[in-house]
């Protein structure tokens, strides 16, 4: 493990601390190839507050918007009551999703995870509901078919005030734990939706887009596409934030690892250690005989600016 020091600087963002030599340790964005982060490890771990208390230092250190795509409620919480944002919650359950004139963002979602086949048969609904600013579900009755279409198409509407480029204009937390619930195969699909219209539509502001259970996309774009996805990402002024507790079920995990510049990797058992240290450039017995060792919150960090690996606390401090 490194012991390089890391210096805070104009275009950079505080991260913790090294727990090995004490020195602060901070994200040189300049230094970076993109602004893509991946945090991985189980339940309890500190992903998620890790991930939400960087968003929040670029929303107030570089007036960063955010956009977190939210299972189980908890960025909600942690960006709306601990870090004092203004957060809007939008359930596409109940406040629907107005598609206009986004068709391709739509198929492209529609492709990915139910197929060729069912994007060609459901390409027809998807555009006339699109082009004709129509409710989508007054048009739906026209497919006769897969159930979870249906209910993914249930999820927008003409009618909508809640426009697609209206997500990525302020600190939004769009919850899917109702969809999740309701239809579980349509939650990959308005992920893969929300990614594609995030790097397509022009935004305000650069972005940063939360992928919480980031394995659940990746497992249905192939490795090409979810590589480009990524490395487009930076074009479009977005980074990328993903958290997911397991690299098994993506299709290539080297694609996450190799297109973020941010990678934390939690603590969590010994089988989980070695499957992880298989993916990173540390020695195995190295990696996981620190890993073990580490407590909540503590993780093995590759940061830009930050020469080779760290052992870090990833401080969750609000006031920063």
């Amino acid at each position: 493990m490194s012991r390089y020091s890391c210096r805070r600087s104009a275009r950079s963002v505080y991260v913790g601390v090294d727990t090995v030599s004490g020195a602060e340790l901070h994200w040189d964005l300049e230094s970076s190839r993109n602004l893509n982060a991946l945090a991985v490890g189980p339940s309890g771990s500190g992903k998620t507050v890790s991930l939400a208390c960087l968003a929040n230092r670029l929303a107030r250190r570089f007036g960063f918007s955010i956009l977190a795509i939210d299972m189980k409620g908890e960025y909600a919480d942690l960006l709306g009551s601990f870090y004092n944002l203004r957060i809007r919650m939008v359930n596409p359950v109940v406040q629907r999703l107005n598609p206009c004139n986004t068709p391709e963002q739509l198929l492209t979602a529609v492709r990915a995870v139910f197929g060729e086949r069912a994007a060609a048969r459901y390409s027809y609904v998807l555009r006339i509901a699109c082009e004709a600013s129509e409710p989508l579900d007054k048009v739906a009755s026209e497919y006769i078919g897969y159930e979870p279409l249906a209910r993914f198409s249930e999820c927008f509407s003409g009618e909508s005030s809640v426009s697609i480029g209206s997500l990525f204009a302020a600190p939004t937390v769009l919850y899917l734990g109702s969809l999740l619930r309701i239809c579980p195969r349509c939650v990959p699909a308005m992920y893969t939706f929300v990614l594609e219209s995030a790097i397509s539509l022009d935004k305000p502001r650069e972005l940063i887009l939360i992928v919480d259970e980031a394995w659940s996309v990746a497992r249905y774009l192939s490795p090409r596409d979810l590589s480009a996805y990524l490395r487009l990402a930076r074009s479009a002024n977005v980074g990328v934030f993903m958290a997911t507790q397991s690299l098994d079920d993506a299709p290539e995990p080297r694609v996450l690892i190799e297109n973020s510049s941010l990678l934390l990797l939690f603590a969590s058992d010994p089988a989980f250690a070695a499957r992880l240290g298989s993916y990173v450039k540390v020695p195995q017995d190295v990696f996981e005989e620190v890993y073990r060792g580490l407590g909540v919150g503590e993780c093995i960090a590759k940061i830009p600016g930050v020469g080779g690996y760290r052992i870090c606390y990833v401080d969750p401090s609000p006031i920063r």
